[in-house]
């Protein structure tokens, strides 16, 4: 013999919703990976030659939680927000001379982590990678970049939409 059970909401003790429905079977849960930002050059970005240069991003592609902020260049955690993330950057230059290029996510203003492409032959080398980070409220991250190309060159916006971009989300407490 089958069961069925009928709602339209499912709420824990606090009366806060987990799970509902619209009654036409599409189902609307809780935001699960919030807060979550995606941020790319819209243009291209100057960076000197030797010199770790926090990315200036001011073109948001989203931004759950407003935990970006484009005066500053920085992902701050949010209150109520702490937790494990998963961010994710790249770099591409637009010369094709450096013998190194570096993709740095900076928490807490030091170095935290780098993803580096030596010896790049590719014309616009590219570097990144992912990292998750166990994160506090407050806490802040910024991508930076360094590459040693003999003078400044540009990081790409214009070639490609994602050619140089920056994000996150959150995964779980």
């Amino acid at each position: 013999m089958a069961s069925i059970i009928k709602a339209n909401q499912l709420q824990d003790f606090g009366g806060n919703s987990i799970i509902g429905s619209d009654g036409a079977g599409n189902l609307t849960t809780q935001k699960t990976l919030y807060p979550a930002f995606h941020v790319r050059l819209s243009s291209d970005f100057s960076v000197a030659n030797s010199t770790v240069t926090t990315i200036q991003y001011s073109n948001e592609v989203f931004d759950t939680d407003s935990a970006f902020n484009t005066s500053n260049y920085r992902f701050t955690v949010p209150s109520g927000k702490a937790g494990k993330y998963h961010f994710y950057h790249c770099v591409r230059l637009g010369d094709d001379t450096a013998t190194r290029l570096i993709s740095i996510l900076v928490l807490n203003g030091t170095n935290h982590s780098h993803f580096e492409s030596n010896n790049p032959s590719s014309t616009r080398p590219s570097a990144g990678g992912a990292v998750t980070l166990d994160l506090s409220v407050g806490d802040y991250v910024e991508h930076a970049a360094f590459h040693n190309t003999g003078a400044t060159d540009v990081l790409l916006g214009t070639a490609g939409p994602d050619d140089t971009f920056f994000g996150a989300y959150r995964i779980g407490s």
